[in-house]
């Protein structure tokens, strides 16, 4: 769910620039659309649009999943946002202009998104397009694997597995290699 931000600088800016694409994009801003445009100008991380529907329903604004859905897509169009089709779960999206370039490590057990930027990565990028002539019009890199939290937990499970009685093992307890009763 997006987080919400009190009337911070940069997603009041963010309103007033998204307002301004939408005028000059003829688009009609209607009650439900503004609510939904606040709600992403002022969520800081990425978030689904189920997630989104129900910020705004906590909030009290009455909008339907399909206003919703619809609404991205036109934010989306409007180069406002970018979807991002994860292979491990559902599509995500961001606020564009809400910094520079980055990239998207996706835990394929958990679904957390970690951002990260790496200028020799860019650097690489614009260097491939030099080489071939070609002329970029953007890009996109989704690493997918396991978050550390999840390989933690994975490898609790391993050891739990290994013990083949079901119970839950207590590291801090667990005499050392060599130690306990024979």
């Amino acid at each position: 769910m997006p987080k919400q931000r009190t009337a911070s600088v940069t997603s009041s800016s963010a309103l007033e620039h998204a307002r301004k694409v939408l005028r000059a994009a003829d688009v009609r801003l209607t009650a439900q659309r503004a609510a939904v445009l606040e709600a992403v100008c002022s969520a800081d991380r990425h978030f689904g649009a189920d997630d989104l529907w129900h910020s705004l329903w906590s909030r009290g604004e009455r909008v339907s999943r399909a206003t919703v859905y619809r609404a991205l897509a036109l934010l989306t169009r409007a180069g406002l946002l970018r979807e991002l089709r994860l292979a491990s779960g559902p599509t995500i999206y961001e606020r564009l202009g809400a910094g520079e370039q980055h990239e998207h490590l996706v835990c394929v057990r958990c679904g957390r998104v970690i951002e990260f930027r790496r200028p020799d990565l860019e650097e690489a990028i614009a260097e491939a397009c030099r080489e071939h002539g070609f002329a970029a019009s953007g890009h996109a890199l989704e690493v997918s694997g396991m978050c550390s939290r999840c390989r933690k937990v994975r490898e609790r499970e391993s050891v739990d597995a290994g013990r083949g009685d079901g119970r839950k093992v207590d590291r801090a307890s667990r005499p050392a290699a060599g130690e306990g009763s024979d």
